[in-house]
This record gives C-alpha cells, structure tokens and sequence, in this order.
C-alpha cells in the first residue's frame, strides 16, 4: 500500500542501481516444464548465492555446501552434527555446543508440561522426566545469554526452571505460570481443565531441532541439483 503522493510502480523497482532480484536465466515457456525440484544450473546459483553472501557465508550450512558434506542429510538428529567437529571452526563448534546442550535441557521443561497435564497418566512422558532428573542436562545459561541476549522474562525463567528442577511443586507452579503469562489464562491448557483434557497423546513434546529437517531439505535439494550439472 502506497501513499497517494508516491508515484513510483514495480516497473521502476531495481533501475536505480543493483537489479532488486537476481536469478538465473529462464526461457520464456517455464511454466510448461515446472517442477519442484531444482534443476542443476538452479541448484548452482543457490549454493554460490550462500556461499558468498555474507550474512550466510560463515555458517553451518555454508559449510555444509562448501566441504560437500553429503552425510549431513542422513543424520537422524540435531545431535549428530556433532559429526563434523574435524572441519568446524572454533567459534562455530562453540555455538554448536550451546545450542544442542540447550535443545536438551529445555526439553525437560515441554517434558513436565506432559506431566502436569496428563495429571501423571502420561507414562511415556513420566518415563522421560525420570531419566531427565538422572541424567540432569547441563548447560551454561550464562553464556548463551551473553550470546543471544534474550529478553528479560525468557532468562527469568530459564533461570527458575533450572534452579527448581529437584523442587516440583515449585517447577510446576513455575510451568504453569509460563504458560498463563504466554497463552493468557483463558487459553491456558494446564489451567483450563474443562476445556483441555489429556487424551492419551503429548503435547509437542520433542527436544528443539532448530529447523533441521529444513535444512536438510534444502542441503539435499542442492546438492541433487549440482549433481545434475555434473
């Protein structure tokens, strides 16, 4: 939506300097041979776009691209990145760290969640928080606050939640205020009984995964893509 006084149109996008979208060349009957997939000359530009863009060309999935780790589309999980320690940076393997220590320890919070509203029928989530308590992730909160500087409410929690791990009357009364402070009371599920009852099933509870399986998606699309051009 423009101002009335803003005369300008799409006609004009991209005349002024650098063209405003960049792509490869298409022939004029695209749209009769569409697929989902990349073709090789696509699968180029996208990993060349990665690789030398500077907000992405330090990352992991850069990385990925430009050692052609093929292997990192068949791990099952987060934690198996773990893999390509050999051929990660320093800077890059310590944020790893403290982002795969994270996704396990925060996990013991969707964990409890499932316990406190299955009202302890859960046993598959009474089974986890058991082991959670024994293996008792560690993780350095101090350090990915300084990294990602969260708001105030997050590191006051995350900070709760960690202090009340071994006191459960007081991790649950934490839990179930996080989820009002979050939801509202009226949508709350932990405080909202006769509209949400336990139905046999977890609530999402699986560790953080940060989009994996996306990137992955994306690794695999190119790398078949580059294959084609081969």
């Amino acid at each position: 939506m423009r101002d009335e006084d803003d005369t300008a149109d799409d006609a004009d996008m991209g005349k002024s300097g650098a063209a405003f979208w960049r792509i490869p060349a298409f022939d004029s009957d695209w749209r009769d041979s569409l697929t989902i997939d990349l073709t090789g000359e696509e699968a180029v530009f996208l990993r060349e776009k990665i690789l030398s863009m500077p907000d992405v060309n330090d990352s992991l999935l850069a990385l990925v691209l430009r050692e052609n780790r093929n292997d990192f589309c068949e791990y099952e999980n987060f934690a198996d990145i773990s893999a390509m320690r050999d051929i990660m940076p320093p800077a890059m393997w310590s944020d790893y760290c403290l982002a795969r220590d994270f996704s396990a320890f925060v996990f013991g919070a969707q964990i409890r969640f499932n316990v406190i509203f299955s009202e302890g029928q859960n046993e598959a989530a009474n089974e986890l928080w058991t082991d959670y308590k024994e293996t008792r992730p560690m993780v350095n909160l101090s350090e990915i606050q300084a990294r990602l500087k969260p708001k105030s409410d997050v590191r006051r929690f995350l900070n709760q939640f960690q202090a009340t791990i071994d006191d459960e009357p007081a991790l649950d009364a934490l839990i179930i205020k996080r989820e009002k402070d979050l939801k509202t009371a009226s949508r709350a599920k932990l405080t909202n009984r006769e509209l949400y009852r336990y139905d046999g099933n977890s609530l999402n509870m699986a560790p953080l995964n940060y989009r994996f399986g996306n990137v992955q998606r994306i690794v695999r699309d190119i790398f078949e893509g580059v294959d084609k051009n081969a």
